[in-house]
């Protein structure tokens, strides 16, 4: 299966609008699309969402593989925020005494996917991406 991703930051917060988390972010996926299970054919990084086009892909994998890039987008992107302290770490932080205090969360739980049934679903997919660049988003266009 090829499928659209997409995910959403922690309450709908705007945190790739700062161009550096959305340089940071793009920079963070292009490193690592080698490590990925399928090919990335490519991905935007917009103000409260990350798009990714990518497959082929079996179900279960592409629940483990999210799961991998929300941590290794989290890492650095969460070490950003707080080195620079700024109304960025506002969207992050949380603070519940039951769990132990300050939390920081960087993504909304599970993802949203469109699956892209064959070449042509998969061609319109990354267009449509390739169309975010007039938006301002980072996008980047790869795959085999």
């Amino acid at each position: 299966m090829y499928a659209q991703v997409i995910l959403t930051t922690a309450h709908r917060a705007p945190l790739f609008a700062v161009p550096r988390l959305r340089r940071l972010a793009s920079r963070t996926l292009y490193a690592h699309r080698a490590n990925a299970p399928c090919t990335l054919w490519a991905y935007a990084v917009q103000p409260c969402t990350v798009r990714l086009i990518i497959g082929p892909i079996e179900r279960q994998a592409l629940d483990i593989f999210v799961e991998e890039i929300k941590s290794w987008l989290a890492t650095p992107i969460l070490q950003a925020i707080c080195d620079a302290d700024d109304d960025s770490l506002d969207a992050v932080l949380h603070y519940n005494p039951v769990w132990g205090g300050a939390i920081y969360r960087l993504w909304e739980a599970g993802y949203h996917h469109v699956p892209l049934g064959n070449a042509f679903c998969l061609s319109r997919g990354i267009h449509a991406l390739r169309l975010l660049r007039e938006t301002g988003a980072d996008v980047w266009i790869g795959g085999a």
